[in-house]
C-alpha cells in the first residue's frame, strides 16, 4: 500500500492504482480467509467455541440452524433428482451427460443438507463446504474425462445459488431484524 501511494505521489498514476486496488483485494481476501478459518475451527473444536462464553458472535454461529421444514427428509429422494431431471430438460442438455449432472447436483444438495440439519455450521461453511464439493467433483470428472466440466457442474452451481438471491439481499439489507443476511446473501453470490 505505501509504494502504491508513493507511485501515486510520483505521478506514476497507472501502476499505484493498479498496486492499491491489489492492495485492497488481497486485504479482503486475507481477512475472508482468516474469519473462514475461524468458522470451519469453531465447526471443527465445539469445544473451543463453548470455551469462549458468551460472545455474541459465538451464540449467532451456534444457533444458525437453517434447517427448519415439515416436510418429510424422505421426500427429498423424489423431489432433487425430479427437479434436477426438469432443470436438465430447460437446459437442453445432452441425455447422456444427465447421471453426471444429477449426480453432481444430488452432492452439492446433500453436502448443504447435511451441513444444515446435522452440524452447527455457521452460513459461511454453509456456503463455502457444498461450493468445494461440486468444485472437487468437477475437477475430478474433467481429469478422468478429459472434457470441460462445466456441463455437469452447473446444475450444482444451480443448486446452491438460488434465483431468488437479489430479492433475499435486499430483503435482508432493507429489513428490520439487523442480522446481517445481506453480508451472508453477498458472501454466497460471491462464490
Amino acid at each position: 500500500m505505501a509504494v502504491s501511494i508513493i507511485e501515486l505521489v510520483s505521478r506514476q498514476v497507472v501502476s499505484g492504482v493498479v498496486r492499491m486496488v491489489y492492495a485492497i483485494i488481497y486485504s479482503f481476501l486475507l481477512g475472508y480467509g482468516i474469519e473462514m478459518g475461524s468458522e470451519l475451527f469453531g465447526t471443527i473444536d465445539q469445544e473451543s467455541v463453548s470455551a469462549q462464553g458468551g460472545a455474541a458472535a459465538c451464540r449467532d454461529a451456534i444457533g444458525s440452524n437453517t434447517c427448519r421444514t415439515i416436510i418429510s427428509k424422505w421426500f427429498y429422494f423424489l423431489t432433487v433428482p425430479l427437479f434436477a431431471v426438469a432443470y436438465c430438460i430447460y437446459l437442453r442438455a445432452r441425455p447422456a451427460r444427465w447421471p453426471t449432472m444429477i449426480f453432481v447436483a444430488a452432492a452439492g444438495f446433500v453436502t448443504t443438507y447435511a451441513l444444515a440439519c446435522y452440524t452447527n455450521a455457521p452460513s459461511q461453511v454453509l456456503q463455502v463446504v457444498p461450493a468445494f464439493v461440486v468444485g472437487l467433483l468437477g475437477n475430478i470428472l474433467s481429469k478422468t474425462t478429459g472434457k470441460m466440466s462445466l456441463d455437469a457442474v452447473i446444475l450444482g452451481i444451480f443448486y446452491m445459488v438460488p434465483g431468488s438471491l437479489g430479492l433475499k439481499a435486499a430483503l435482508g439489507f432493507f429489513g428490520q431484524n439487523g442480522q446481517g443476511e445481506f453480508a451472508n446473501q453477498g458472501a454466497g453470490f460471491a462464490l
